[in-house]
This record gives C-alpha cells, sequence and structure tokens, in this order.
C-alpha cells in the first residue's frame, strides 16, 4: 500500500510530536483521506491529523477498518525528515510480510528509509471522554499562551502536593502557586464553570500544535483541546486530582500602605542586585526608595523606581520579585497589608500584593521572608 504525503506537514507532525515522551513510538492510523499520527508519555496525549492520497484499492479495508501501527523507531525518522527536500513523501506499507515482520519504507527523492512496525495492541489508547458531564467551552490558542506565558513562574517545582504543579482554571481566573508565591490573570472572555487544574506540559503541548480557535472539554478526568480548524487535531491531558488550594483567602482585601513602582526601572534594580547574590541567599531588602542586598561579597544598593516611599523595611526573595512585575506593563501598584514586614515571628505574615490599573487582570503574591532571620539592611534602628 502507497500513502502520499506533503512533506511539510509529515515533518511538522513528527517535530512537533518530539516532547519527552515516555514512549519513543509514534503511532499511526490510516483512513481514507488522511493519516493521525499519535503520542503519549501516559497523561499527557497528542494527535496530528494530515491529508493524504491513499491507493484506491485499499480505500474499502480502510473504511472498514482503519490501519494502525507504531514506528520502531522515532528518532531515525526525525533524523531523516531534516534531508526531506521533496514536495511529496511516500510511505510504503508492506502488509504482504508476516505478522511479526510488517514494515514501512519512507521514501523521498532518492533518500529512504526502512522500519520494522510494531503492534500498537500493548500502547496506551488515545482517551475517550465520558459522555453526559462534559464541560465544553471555546477560546483562542494565543490567548491562553499569553495567559500561560505571565502566570507559569510560580507553579510548584516541588512533588509534595503534585496539584499546585499544574495551572488551575476557575471561573474567569488562570492560577499558579507554589507556596511562597501566587500569579492569576483573568479573563472575563472565558468563565469556566467547573474547576480543573491540567499540567504545564499540557498547555505548551497546546501552543506548539494547534491552531489558534479551539474547543476544550473536560469531564473531571481529562481535558481536550481540539483544534477546531483540524479537528484530527487534539491534546488530550489527565486532570491532576485532588482539591486545589482555596487561593481567594489569601489575597488581603484591605491594604494599609500602597506604592507605585515603574516595572521596568524596578526590575533593572533588582537585576542588578541579583548579580551579586548567592544561590542560598537570595534576600533583598527595601526600604524608603532603596533596595539592597548583603553578604559576604559586601553591600549593594540599587534605587527603587516610586511613587512614595515605604516606610518601614521588607525583605523579599530577588527572583520572586522580578517574575512578579515582569507580569505587569508601566506602572505596577505594589499593595501592603500591616504586619507584612514580619518582624514579629508570632504575627501572621501578609503576602506583598501587586496589582495595576492599566492591567487589572493580573495580580501577583510574594511572600515576604522574616527579618529576624538575617536581620535588617537599610532600616538600622530598632523595632
Amino acid at each position: 500500500m502507497k500513502i502520499t504525503v506533503n512533506t511539510i506537514d509529515l515533518k511538522a507532525a513528527l517535530m512537533k510530536k518530539s516532547f519527552n515522551p515516555v514512549l519513543e513510538n509514534v503511532v499511526v492510523t490510516m483512513e481514507q483521506d488522511s493519516i493521525t499520527l499519535s503520542i503519549t508519555d501516559f497523561n499527557n496525549f497528542a494527535k496530528t491529523r494530515i491529508n493524504a492520497d491513499i491507493e484506491e484499492d485499499f480505500h474499502m479495508s480502510i473504511e472498514h477498518a482503519p490501519i494502525q501501527f507504531a514506528f520502531s523507531n522515532t528518532k531515525a525518522l526525525l533524523k531523516a525528515a531534516k534531508f526531506s527536500v521533496d514536495y511529496e513523501t511516500v510511505l510504503e506499507y508492506d502488509s504482504a510480510s508476516n505478522a511479526d515482520n510488517v514494515s514501512v519504507t519512507i521514501s523521498n527523492g532518492d533518500k529512504k528509509v526502512k522500519q520494522l512496525l510494531l503492534s500498537t495492541n500493548a500502547l496506551p489508547q488515545f482517551p475517550v471522554l465520558q459522555e453526559g458531564i462534559l464541560n465544553m467551552f471555546e477560546y483562542s490558542n494565543q490567548k491562553l499562551r499569553e495567559r500561560f506565558e505571565k502566570i507559569n513562574y510560580a507553579v510548584s517545582k516541588e512533588k509534595i502536593n503534585p496539584i499546585l504543579q499544574g495551572i488551575h482554571f476557575n471561573g474567569i481566573d488562570m492560577v499558579a502557586i507554589d507556596g511562597y508565591r501566587l500569579a492569576l490573570n483573568s479573563d472575563e472572555f472565558l468563565s469556566v464553570p467547573i474547576p480543573f487544574t491540567v499540567s504545564c506540559e499540557a498547555l505548551k503541548l497546546v501552543n506548539a500544535l494547534l491552531g489558534e480557535h479551539l474547543q476544550v472539554t473536560t469531564d473531571g478526568k481529562y481535558v481536550q483541546f481540539i483544534d477546531m480548524e483540524n479537528e484530527g487535531t487534539a491534546v488530550t491531558s489527565r486532570l491532576y486530582e485532588g482539591e486545589y488550594i482555596n487561593y481567594s483567602k489569601v489575597i488581603p482585601n484591605k491594604y494599609s500602605t500602597e506604592i507605585g513602582v515603574d516595572t521596568k526601572k524596578g526590575i533593572a534594580g533588582l537585576k542588578y542586585l541579583k548579580t551579586f547574590l548567592v544561590p542560598e541567599d537570595k534576600r533583598v531588602a527595601w526600604y524608603k526608595d532603596r533596595i539592597a542586598a548583603q553578604n559576604s561579597e559586601g553591600y549593594f544598593e540599587s534605587s527603587f523606581s516610586l511613587t512614595a516611599d515605604l516606610p518601614f523595611e521588607i525583605q523579599f526573595n530577588c527572583d520572586y520579585m522580578i517574575q512578579a512585575l515582569s507580569q505587569f506593563e508601566g506602572t505596577a501598584r505594589i499593595r501592603l497589608v500591616e504586619g507584612t514586614a514580619g518582624i514579629r515571628l508570632e504575627h501572621f505574615t501578609h503576602p506583598i500584593v501587586v496589582t495595576s490599573e492599566q492591567d487589572e487582570n493580573n495580580l501577583a503574591l510574594v511572600l515576604p521572608m522574616n527579618i529576624l532571620k538575617g536581620g535588617k539592611i537599610l532600616q538600622k534602628e530598632e523595632v
């Protein structure tokens, strides 16, 4: 059987599948006028459908029972694809071979690759969402990408609470939390009625693989993103189980201090201090209009472009504040609650809240560092 496909389409499908899968085997499903390439890491399933010209003699057999097989060495195909320059690529499926020795030959011009094929019986199947309990909506892939890139810095790297390693969708919110900071982005044009938490790997696949218009469906166990311009192209991901943190409870609704910060200049000052920080101590102090760091290498200071002076010293992780400010453009509003400085251990330490009047859809929280542990840097007076 001969199947002819567009070389660019085939290369794009193969390249986009290289997302560190547990299984290196790309599964190919042949239909009457297309082939679908699928791969999985057991939690995320991706498939791409591309148009194909299949010999007429095999249309009838494919219609009743689509042919499915798996490449035994996808890495070799990826290497060969880099040298494929002809417009068309031909796959010759040797269906007459012994059942244990089926092969496929892939030709592009004078270049050929021949591989034995694997049975798909032992490979995981693409999940089918449960009917009757579906939560479905449409969304823009570009908007999803932009929102994800703003908040994914706050996703937890720890495996103690796995659900915090994902992005949480709740109503109009997308949220990431790692226990030390929170990043939130809202969009009134997307309201998710049933909250769910999906892996970052799944969202990266969606951004790379699918087109602009998405149909998103969840059933409580999986979420599926379908390319509405090519419905055979989709990403399905297993959702995280368990209850997500009630993040609304940790966001203060009253503030005792509010100060504007020029994000560009503020980040520049923090990056200057970061140059001198060591991995085990990322502490930076802020008092009045100055930020400073101190360690065995010396004392380092910079301005923090503000609309007002901070009347007391607070300390925070330099990297965390850079990332929080990076969510915003123009002037960010840093809001503080009385007690944020964390001077006394027995007092609850409130988070530093970063917002913006120009961008009300973004919010970031950064927990301050306890001053008793490292001592004051800028404000030398006794408390």
